[in-house]
């Protein structure tokens, strides 16, 4: 019988962070950077809202809520879908 002894999966889980409010390229680099993926991006037609700020994610950035490290988040911009995307 062998026996590890560790300190659990709290190394491989990671709080999730709020991106709401950032521009969407940098609510991708801080997400790829904390170890997290980014999923899905959608954007909607916003009024008073600067264009291409992060405007809703998922999950959702609550206290206590950890996913796994790799785990995608995904996120909704304000604005029309960027045309330089769209050829992609």
């Amino acid at each position: 019988v062998d026996l590890e002894v560790g300190s659990g999966l709290r190394e491989n889980q990671r709080t999730v962070p709020e991106v709401i409010g950032m521009p969407i390229e940098e609510a991708e680099i801080y997400l790829n950077a904390y170890g997290l993926a980014v999923g899905h991006i959608e954007y909607y037609d916003t009024l008073g809202v600067v264009m291409g700020t992060a405007i809703m994610q998922n999950p959702n950035a609550e206290k206590g809520i950890v996913i796994a490290v790799g785990s995608m988040v995904d996120l909704w911009g304000s604005g029309p879908y960027p045309e330089s995307l769209i050829d992609k």
